[in-house]
């Protein structure tokens, strides 16, 4: 396989985190110069067993395949996503990648470097007070066991949460990838108990579908269902979602339920398989 390249272009819609910035110095000598952000330091990721090699730089992760290129393009695309999902990173799929030489270190776990966004609630609105730094650590054998359980009700639930990039979408797409996930295990109940060992509550499970299929308690317009007739709903413009102090709740209620969902899932294909 050609070694392809994957490069880092923004956040995965959530409440948390944000890209890290680009900053420009200008000076007399030399004009602007733009200094991109470092994601992560240049470093090689092996799994001989798929005939793939993961090389993790500043802003892209390339993927090199020794044998056969289907697979390790499948497997690079399984990847691609876990990272992401992990990461909270946008990657994008740009094409044919030169390798760097010399060869990066081989790690066994890679670090990337996010900017976490501290918030605070102000008469309502929701006020930013600068970014932290936030590093996460993604393993070898973490993207193995990832790859070794992954199905298809895990790679919907991971479609329907990686690809809402509308706030307006957020409850719909949410709710999808606990239903992909509830239905293959038999149901909403059926759900609750396989995957209670790995931290699913039913109080928790239940304030989720209630603020997702909400009708009559001063539902959100972007909840799953139109509200009932007299019940006033509660409006929100897309411009400003971020600075609404209810939606932020809702938003990080319901992101944080979807990946405990997809969390418990993996760890119960983990025990299971």
């Amino acid at each position: 396989m050609i070694p392809i390249r994957h490069g880092a272009s923004g956040t995965i819609l959530n409440p948390w985190f944000e890209y890290p910035m680009t900053t420009t110095i200008w000076s007399f000598d030399r004009g602007p110069e733009v200094t991109a952000p470092t994601i992560s330091p240049w470093s090689v990721t092996t799994f001989p067993e798929y005939g793939v090699e993961l090389i993790a730089g500043p802003q892209e992760l390339i993927f090199v395949g020794e044998n056969d290129h289907q697979t390790a393009a499948r497997i690079a695309n399984l990847i691609e996503g876990y990272v992401s999902y992990q990461t909270l990173i946008a990657y994008n799929l740009i094409g044919a990648a030169d390798v760097p030489d010399p060869r990066p270190r081989t790690v066994d776990a890679v670090p990337f470097m996010r900017l976490r966004m501290p918030l605070e609630d102000v008469n309502g609105h929701i006020i930013y007070r600068g970014n932290e730094e936030d590093i996460v650590a993604i393993s070898a054998d973490e993207i193995r066991n990832f790859v070794r359980v992954f199905d298809q009700p895990l790679a919907q639930a991971l479609q329907h949460y990686l690809n809402v990039t509308d706030v307006r979408y957020i409850l719909m797409e949410y709710y999808k990838a606990f239903e992909v996930i509830a239905e293959a295990l038999g149901g909403t109940m059926a759900a609750r108990k396989q995957l209670a060992p790995f931290g699913i509550t039913k109080a928790e499970q239940s304030a989720f579908s209630a603020l997702c299929n909400d009708q009559s308690h001063a539902p959100s317009e972007w909840g799953r269902h139109a509200a009932l007739p007299g019940v006033s709903v509660y409006r929100v413009d897309p411009k400003y979602a971020f600075e609404d102090s209810r939606f932020m709740h809702d938003f990080d209620a319901a992101a944080s339920f979807c990946r405990k969902m997809i969390d418990a899932y993996i760890a119960y294909r983990t025990s299971t398989s």
